[in-house]
């Protein structure tokens, strides 16, 4: 499991979705520092409430669909399908984050985009390797078939 390239992919997603819970993905400007994320989840209300729970929901699931991608390692069919639905997953928190901007820019405040903003774009990146990695594996044991 873990000596093949794909898996060391999908922890290191996993590690980055983990991060990317844990820090702030908004933080204003303004003298009284304000952070929007998970650990301020109880001071918020109304639409930011509404946004992040659903963001925070949605990267859940994918360190889910990441997590059971490492353990589906024996079934190769059902780990490329698992990543592409971790790929379809991340796109949907990119469109999540775009419209936590939008929402941002609407707001009175001057907002500022923290390092966790660009975690789903490299986690895109390293699920498209780890994908990558599973196709090579298939097209190996393909070819080791057809020798016999």
């Amino acid at each position: 499991m873990i000596q093949r390239i794909q898996t060391v992919w999908l922890i290191l997603i996993v590690a980055l979705l983990v991060t990317f819970i844990f820090f702030p993905l908004l933080s204003s400007g303004a003298p009284a520092e304000f952070e929007l994320g998970l650990l301020s989840l109880a001071t918020l209300d109304g639409i930011w409430l509404v946004l992040l729970i659903a963001g925070y929901a949605l990267i859940l699931l994918c360190i889910y669909f990441a997590i059971s991608g490492i353990m589906s390692f024996k079934n190769r069919k059902k780990q490329m399908s698992k990543i592409r639905i971790l790929q379809t997953l991340l796109v949907v928190v990119i469109i999540w984050i775009s419209g936590v901007a939008y929402t941002a820019s609407q707001s009175d405040m001057q907002w500022k985009f923290e390092f966790v903003v660009l975690i789903p774009i490299a986690s895109m990146v390293l699920s498209a390797l780890a994908y990558r990695g599973v196709q090579n594996d298939e097209k190996l044991i393909r070819s080791v078939d057809r020798l016999r």
